[in-house]
């Protein structure tokens, strides 16, 4: 299903899944992976790798948001409420089991977190516990 966006956040949209392939072909590169897997072990590999390399942010995001859709379903989108942390950053809808119920996810947010020291669990925890 695709939400009324603005002009304004539709093209931010359109440009950031413009870039997706090649900002995960640039992080494949960077980590001299073949291809992705999305596991866990995979997951954590690509945490220690931001929390190395923290100039990697669209392409780390990208992935987290990529592993979740491959582990849990769901879909890109974009922020759209102004008072949300999330506003204008790529985010996740429609995952897991109950889908439209569930809240948004927005990798950028998770990864501010982990900058902060404040995220709680690894992001593969919480990308495992999205499938519920």
């Amino acid at each position: 299903m695709k939400e009324k966006l603005s002009i304004e956040l539709q093209e931010k949209l359109n440009e950031f899944l413009d870039f997706k392939e090649e900002g995960l072909l640039q992080l494949k590169k960077a980590l001299s992976f073949e291809e992705f897997s999305y596991n866990q072990s995979e997951i954590n590999e690509v945490q220690s790798f931001y929390e190395k390399n923290m100039n990697q942010k669209t392409r780390c995001l990208i992935y987290i948001g990529e592993a979740l859709i491959s582990n849990a379903n769901g879909r890109w989108s974009i922020g759209k409420l102004k008072k949300d942390e999330a506003y204008g950053y790529p985010i996740i809808l429609d995952y897991g089991k109950n889908g439209k119920d569930n809240p948004r996810i927005c990798p950028n947010v998770w990864l501010n977190k982990l900058e902060k020291k404040t995220l709680r669990n690894p992001l593969s925890v919480l990308i495992e516990y999205c499938k519920n």
